[in-house]
């Protein structure tokens, strides 16, 4: 996971440190079994959560990348836990660039097994918010329904029409029989990855969400995420439709 440019103004432990909004959204979704969490510093590198650090101000830059992975070594000195299955990269492009060429040269070393499934966030913050609580709630499902599939992972906006919800697409996803059930890409094998769910949602069914959601203390969108089964058993309702569009058929559910 990245670090944040919003930090606390003492020295503390990593994880505590960073006070930005993907650190919020780590904290309210990580399962009581916290997974294994490694957090890349344009700092210092690749360091522990719980290593105890001081604030600092330095941006990650495409010279910052290069300079790291050019000294890997140095920068990735630390002990990665063992028998990772699934890994998601949390953050922007140009640290995701260094997370890569770091889990390269782990599996070149024998450090990770050459099959371990790679996921990634992607788009705007409040995108990647959706996919960090997504992969962490799916860890949480693993655990207590014994491997039984995982939340469904939707990105969904808002428009003046109304609700659209859709599948991820991801170029990193692997073949059916090698993939994790903790993948953000769940659903993949069994629609069309251009799938989607679109509502046409009255203002007073908006409203309900809007004050159910900050009753939850999250953003809408968010909310519609966590709770995307109860919406669509929705649809239907006097007060709201929804379409299913796959490729440019579009049926009424």
């Amino acid at each position: 996971m990245a670090c944040s440019a919003t930090k606390g103004r003492q020295a503390a432990p990593a994880i505590d440190l960073y006070q930005g909004v993907m650190y919020s959204t780590f904290r309210a979704n990580v399962p009581p079994a916290r997974p294994a969490f490694v957090i890349l510093s344009a700092r210092h590198g690749f360091i522990e959560s719980g290593r105890v650090i001081e604030p600092y101000e330095q941006r990650m830059t495409e010279a910052r990348a290069d300079e790291m992975i050019a000294e890997l070594p140095g920068f990735d000195s630390i002990e990665w836990p063992t028998g990772i299955r699934s890994i998601l990269l949390a953050g922007g492009k140009t640290y995701q660039r260094v997370m890569r060429a770091a889990i390269k040269r782990r599996i070149e070393l024998g450090l990770l097994n050459s099959d371990v499934i790679i996921e990634q966030t992607s788009g705007g913050i409040g995108y990647q918010r959706a996919q960090l609580g997504a992969y962490l709630r799916n860890l949480e499902d693993l655990t207590v329904n014994h491997g039984q599939e995982p939340t469904k992972y939707y990105n969904v906006r808002l428009t003046d029409k109304g609700l659209k919800a859709s599948m991820p697409e991801n170029a990193m996803t692997k073949a059916t029989e090698q993939r994790d059930p903790r993948s953000l890409n769940a659903l993949k094998e069994a629609s069309p990855a251009t799938a989607q769910i679109q509502m046409r949602v009255t203002p007073d069914r908006k409203n309900r969400y809007v004050r159910q959601a900050q009753a939850e203390g999250l953003k809408l969108t968010d909310w519609i995420q966590k709770h995307m089964d109860r919406v669509c058993k929705e649809a239907g309702q006097p007060d709201t439709t929804m379409y299913r569009e796959n490729g440019d058929n579009n049926e009424q559910e």
